[in-house]
Formats: C-alpha cells, sequence, structure tokens
C-alpha cells in the first residue's frame, strides 16, 4: 500500500493556532487539526484526494491525547468536483474511541481502519462530540494526523494549501512551532523489563527506520508518536510498578492496592497502543518477527 495524497478542503471549525490544514502533512513539526472552544458537535472535516480514482484500503487516524472524540463517522463520495456535487455518497460506518482514562491522558491512540473503497475522491470525517475530562477544559477534539493508504498513481509530494477552505480563515505559510506534535526530540529508549515487550518495539523501530530510509517521513513520523506513546505507557507501567512493591514493603496496602489498579489500567492502555502500531505495519513486521512468534498479538507480560 501507498500513502495518498490528499488535502483538506473544509472543515466545519478549527482553534486558530490549530488548522485543519496542519493535517496535510504530518512530521513531528505539524500540531494537528482542532475544533473551536466549546464548538457545537458534530464537527465535519472532508479531505479530497489528489487522484481522483484513488483506491483507499486503509484509514489511520491519531487522536489527541486528551481532546478526544467519542466516535468518528467515515463517508467517501466519488463522482464529482466538490463532496456537495458527487453522485456518489456512501457512510462506511464509525470507529469509536477510548477516553483514554486508563493512560492517566498520557498515550494517543492510533486507530487504523480497513476499508474498501475504489475510485474515491473524498472523505469526509464526522467527528462527535468530546470525552470529558479535566484536561479538556473547553470541551474540544483533536486530530494529530490522519493517512490515506491505498493505490493511486499520484505521488505524495508537498501538499497544495491554496485550496484549503474554512470560513474567515486565511491560509498562512507553514508553522515552525515544534509545541504539540509528536513528542519531539530524540528517540526514548526502548529497553524494559518485559523482554518480548522489548522485542516488539525494537521491530518497530526498525521498521521506522526503513520507512525513514525510503524517505517515507509521513509514515515514519506516525510509527515514531505511536512508539514514544507506548513507551511513555511502558516507562509509567514500571514505575507504578515499583512504588507499588515500595508502598507493600512499608505495610501501606491501600496505596499498594490503589497503585496496582493503575498499574493494570496503564498496561491495558499500553497493550492496545502496541497492537494499534503493530497492525498498521503488519506486512513489514513480519520481516522483524524473529522465532518467538512476537507478533500474535500478545500483550505486555504479567509478570512483575
Amino acid at each position: 500500500m501507498n500513502k495518498l495524497a490528499f488535502s483538506v478542503v473544509s472543515s466545519s471549525g478549527e482553534e486558530t493556532d490549530y488548522p485543519a490544514r496542519e493535517l496535510n502533512k504530518h512530521s513531528p513539526q505539524t500540531r494537528g487539526w482542532q475544533s473551536p472552544r466549546f464548538c457545537s458537535y458534530p464537527q465535519t472535516l472532508i479531505l479530497q484526494l489528489h487522484d481522483p480514482n484513488s483506491s483507499i484500503s486503509q484509514l489511520q487516524i491519531l487522536a489527541h491525547q486528551s481532546k478526544i472524540p467519542t466516535k468518528i463517522e467515515v463517508v467517501i463520495a466519488r463522482g464529482g468536483s466538490t463532496f456537495e456535487n458527487c453522485k456518489d455518497v456512501k457512510r462506511l460506518g464509525y470507529i469509536s474511541l477510548d477516553s483514554n482514562e486508563r493512560s492517566n491522558f498520557q498515550a494517543r491512540e492510533l486507530k487504523s481502519v480497513h476499508v474498501n473503497a475504489d475510485q474515491t475522491s473524498f472523505v469526509k470525517l464526522v467527528v462527535h462530540r468530546c470525552h470529558v475530562n479535566k484536561y479538556n477544559a473547553y470541551n474540544q477534539v483533536g486530530l494529530i494526523a490522519i493517512n490515506c493508504l491505498g493505490v493511486s498513481e499520484s505521488v505524495v509530494g508537498n501538499v497544495p494549501v491554496e485550496s484549503y477552505r474554512s470560513s474567515g480563515h486565511q491560509v498562512p505559510g507553514n508553522s515552525s512551532s515544534s509545541k504539540a506534535a509528536g513528542r519531539g526530540g530524540g528517540a526514548k529508549s526502548l529497553q524494559f523489563k518485559d523482554p518480548q515487550l522489548t522485542q516488539r518495539l525494537k521491530a518497530l523501530e526498525s521498521v521506522k527506520k526503513a520507512k525513514a530510509a525510503a524517505e517515507e517521513f509521513d509514515d515514519a513520523a506516525l510509527l515514531k508518536a505511536a512508539l514514544d506513546n507506548v513507551s511513555s505507557l511502558a516507562e509509567a507501567v514500571d514505575n507504578l510498578a515499583a512504588r507499588m512493591k515500595e508502598a507493600a514493603v512499608n505495610e501501606d496496602y491501600a496505596e499498594a492496592a490503589r497503585l496496582k489498579k493503575q498499574r493494570e489500567a496503564t498496561k491495558l492502555a499500553m497493550n492496545d497502543a502496541l497492537e494499534d502500531a503493530e497492525s498498521s505495519v503488519r506486512s513489514e513486521l513480519e520481516s522483524y518477527g524473529g522465532g518467538g512468534g512476537g507478533y500474535d498479538g500478545g500483550g505486555y507480560g504479567e509478570g512483575e
């Protein structure tokens, strides 16, 4: 599968510092899109594929860690110069997103959706109300990145932003800010107590480096974000386990029980994030699986 080039041509609204055009190309410097503060729902985004004959096999959506939609509907259209003029419009279904409470809002959920959409001109995302939490004071939703994967003759390059239209907004030059997009900076350590987890992360790291060497930088950036999320959660699991044991040694059993519950919730969130990352590059991972059958979807080991 190839990454299909697209432009966001319409949005129902956006936060000034997080415009929808940020979704046109993902890198460690992009901020992603966020809805206006206290907006009405649902919010909508319309993507136009550069090749109107594109065949989409998979959609990848990376959600914000705290400004999380409850669900996103996916609609495709073909046979028109604009979405509104398309003769063939089809709703594919929807994806549900976790509230992220289990990870204490540390992870960004990567959703990989397998679709079968031939000759697609437009993709419309209908983004429903947010999960309410203390880190989302203005009841917004946010998406960090979108990937459309499939078959097309169009080559992904710099996405033109001239076609972007959103009422009342101009199209400024590219932002150099590195505030929100990927946890930027150097790579996290991939060495953890669980050897299977370490093996799986190193395999994903190898795929990421291979994609960067092949100049598939958008895919590499998505993998980097996923790896950083999983690594952060794994560090949190190890930290919680250590604190739990310390509390038990000090006979503070109520605190130990609380930390155990938090550790298990964080572990579940980490396993979900890891499995989503692996599912997005399953075929590439077969080259790095080794002899242990490490890619059967197994989660983080239970032993401490």
